[in-house]
Parts: C-alpha cells; structure tokens; sequence
C-alpha cells in the first residue's frame, strides 16, 4: 500500500490540531488502555506533553498518534514526571520527515516487571567507588551494598535485583565497563541522558539486562524492543497502523465547520437583539438588501498561536521542568 500519511499533514499543526486528532481517535485509544488507566487521562497527558516539547508539532501526526496508542497499550503515561515514558521527536532519514519516539525511562521498565504475573518487586542501584559492595555468584551467592556517606566518587557498577514470587532472588552486576559497553551503542551515547543524569541511565541498563534473564511479558517484550531501535537510531514505525481505523481529522473540514459555528453564534445574537442575521461571506445578499456591517473576526484562541507562543520553551529533546527525566 503507497505511504499515504504525508497527505494528512497541514501546512501549521497546533495543539488545538493534535486535540482534534486525539479526539476522533478516542475510542481505539479506549480500547488500548488497560483496565487501571482511561483514555481521558492518556489524552490529557499527550497534550500536555505536546506543550512541553513543541517539536513534536512539526512530527508526522500518525507517529504521534500511534506513539500515544503505544504508551496506552504499555500503560505508561509519558508525562515526563514519573519517568515512565516520554514522547521525543526523532528525525526519519528514509522518510525525510519528524516522527515521535516513545521513550520507556527505567521507572516504566519497573512497573512494567511488577505487572509481568512472575515478579514481586525489581530494584537496581548505582554502586560508587568509596560504597562498602561485595557480591558473590554460585551457590551460595549474595549480595551486599552499603553507600558511602558525602561525595560517594565516581560510578563504578550497578546491580538490579529481582524478588520472584515464589520467593526466589534473582541479581546482576555490571561494572562500568559493561555499562559503557551499551552506551556506545546508543545514538545519544555522548549527549542527552547519558550525559545529563548518568545514574539512572546505568540503572536502567541495569534493569533490562536483568529483566532479559527473567520470564518477560509480552508488554516487556514490547519495551525493550521499542528502546533498542531508539538507541540504535531507527525508526520505530508507530505511524505505520492501520489507517483505515484511525482517524486523521481535515484541518480544511474543521475551518469550515468553524465558521458555521460562528455564524450560528452570530445568528443567535442578532435574534436575541431584534437586529438582523449576519450574512455569510460566501453567500450573496437579495438585491434589494440594505448593506450590512461585516461580522467582528473570529477571536484567535490560545491553542490557534504558534508553538512558540503557547508553551515553554523546553530543548527539543524532551526536557521538562520540575521533573528528573530517568531514561
């Protein structure tokens, strides 16, 4: 089938135009939340992450579309607070063309073990260079971790640890080697995350190399597929669902259909006053018709600005205020 989603894209696309778009799509973003999270609240968080990150504005609408249908299916919101995922804009070369990444942060790889059935609680922790750590493999395995009060020095491994819930424990150690071992294989290995908060990505790569080792849901799956096409820098084709089911709304349509709104509006008005109805522009007065004032401009809402105008202006790879991104 010939790629047809660039012909949906609008010339400018706002928050009101990705509002539009979410909300024709509602009942498939419904139908992929799980029990615990509705569709109202993933499709405020989208919005909201849309004002934060403006770049996203300037993505192909069906990766953002399917970016927000993913993060529901995995049930983690992308809110860029919790560090469970995160919407980021990413640069298709085949394409020529912004698409949107979902980013899973290690709390989301966290919640996504407890929910596996198989896994009563996960952990993973950075180990500095005056810690008091030893850890013993085998039959008679354990593993000790006590941190260093003050400056802790310089990372030098980290464990991820996991309570089954049969009982049983289940560790791994990675020293820095191993851990910059998988940096290297990123994308980004020398700057974003990697650089800004190297603590949690050590974690997190904690977390995946442990939880490759346990029983995986197909959510986890999912996750850790999504995030080795991020670091390797491919796409991770979230816009590539079926377009027959999604909903791409006409920005054309949607002029017209606000200025049929308007000219209700102004009808009611001119009744309420005793006056006479405003005369639509594409229409044309009887002959004998007295002239009439053209009707006041529509009012430019918040959501019609430019980007720049009607968000914070965050760095384009997804940082946000008040929170620690953890991914």
């Amino acid at each position: 089938m010939a790629d047809r989603r660039d012909e949906h894209l609008p010339e400018v696309v706002t928050v009101k135009t990705v509002r539009a778009l979410l909300k024709q799509n509602q009942d498939e973003i419904e139908k992929a939340c799980p029990k615990f999270l509705d569709a109202e609240r993933m499709m405020r968080v989208a919005l909201t992450a849309v004002r934060r990150t403006p770049k996203l504005l300037d993505c192909d609408q069906t990766s953002l579309l399917g970016a927000v249908i993913e993060s529901a299916t995995l049930g983690l919101l992308p809110d860029g607070i919790l560090g469970h995922s995160w919407l980021l804009p990413f640069w298709n070369s085949r394409r020529k063309c912004l698409e949107v990444q979902m980013i899973i942060g290690y709390p989301g790889y966290i919640s996504l073990a407890h929910r596996s059935g198989h896994i009563s609680t996960v952990q993973a922790m950075p180990v500095f260079e005056k810690d008091d750590y030893e850890f013993q493999y085998g039959t008679e395995q354990f593993l000790h971790h006590k941190p260093a009060k003050g400056n802790r020095g310089d990372l030098v491994a980290v464990w991820a640890q996991a309570l089954m819930r049969d009982g049983s424990k289940q560790f791994i150690n990675m020293w820095g080697e191993e851990v910059e071992e998988h940096r290297k294989m990123s994308q980004q290995a020398d700057t974003g995350p990697w650089q800004k908060h190297p603590a949690p990505m050590w974690q997190k790569t904690g977390v995946i190399v442990l939880c490759k080792q346990l029983p995986l849901s197909s959510d986890m799956e999912r996750a850790v597929s999504l995030d080795r096409q991020a670091d390797a820098g491919e796409s991770q084709n979230l816009g590539t669902r079926d377009e027959d089911v999604l909903t791409i709304p006409d920005p054309d349509a949607d002029h017209g259909q606000r200025r049929a709104e308007d000219l209700e509006a102004e009808l009611e008005k001119a009744v309420k006053g005793g006056g006479r109805p405003p005369a639509d522009k594409d229409s044309k007065p009887p002959a004998d018709a007295p002239p009439t004032k053209e009707p006041a401009p529509h009012d430019q809402g918040e959501d019609d600005r430019p980007a720049q105008e009607q968000a914070p202006t965050d760095s384009d790879q997804g940082e946000t205020s008040g929170g620690v991104e953890l991914f």
